[in-house]
Formats: C-alpha cells, structure tokens, sequence
C-alpha cells in the first residue's frame, strides 16, 4: 500500500526553448561591431598602401639631404631628416640609415610611393633596406 502523490513515475522534459542571458544579448552586439570595425581599419590600411612599392636604388647621403638615383626611373628621390631602415640583422630604426654614409654611393631597397596633387607630385620614401 502505498501514497499516491498524483505524481508519474517518467520525469518531466521542459520544451522551453533556448533563450540567451543578458550577458549574452549585450555581447554579441559589441563582438559584431569590434569585428567589422577591424576588417573595416584591414581594408582601409590596405588601400592607403596600395600604391607602395620596392625599387632598388643608388643613394648618396649628404649632410643634409640623401639623393637616390632609382634604377629604371628618370627622377630621382630625395629626402632629408629621418626615415624608418632596417639593419643588416633584421631591425627597424627610425633616423639615419647606418649604411648611407656622407659622399659614398650605397646601393640599397627602397619602398616608395607616388604622391599626386593639383600641383604636381613626388616619391615619398617609406623606408630604406640597408641588408645586402
């Protein structure tokens, strides 16, 4: 003899379905907007960089100013003051190339880009490859 509780012996399935927490619903808006703001800044960094270029080149620094003639261009580029280079072992510097010396000719790589405007243009070098 036993007590009836009402109560079947088969547990109860809930069919409630799924439904996300707070956390969850405020998250997935950030982790969206996080990712297409860095594939928006990916391809924008890519297009701003999409005219650069490698040529090789036969510079002369002088005290002031370093003049390269680029192989296969008529004009050459000039530039004074700092430029980042990287050393024979593989390091950035920002400056003075080291390989550049004061009324020698040194061949090196360089990555340029062609800036247009109204009134004309140049090669600004974006920097200088110092390794043989």
């Amino acid at each position: 003899m036993g007590i009836d509780t009402g109560m079947s012996a088969r547990p109860v399935v809930s069919r409630r379905s799924w439904v996300p927490g707070p956390a969850v619903t405020l998250l997935f808006p950030i982790a969206l907007i996080v990712l297409i703001g860095v594939i928006a800044v990916a391809y924008w960094a890519g297009q701003a960089n999409a005219g650069s270029r490698e040529v090789e080149a036969s510079c002369a620094a002088g005290p002031r100013k370093t003049t390269c003639d680029v192989t296969d261009e008529d004009d050459p580029v000039r530039w004074s003051g700092a430029v980042r280079w990287l050393d024979g072992d593989g390091d950035w510097h920002d400056g003075r190339p080291a390989c550049l010396e004061r009324g020698r000719e040194t061949d090196v790589l360089l990555g340029v880009v062609d800036v247009e405007h109204d009134e004309g243009g140049w090669t600004e070098v974006l920097w200088v490859d110092c390794r043989d």
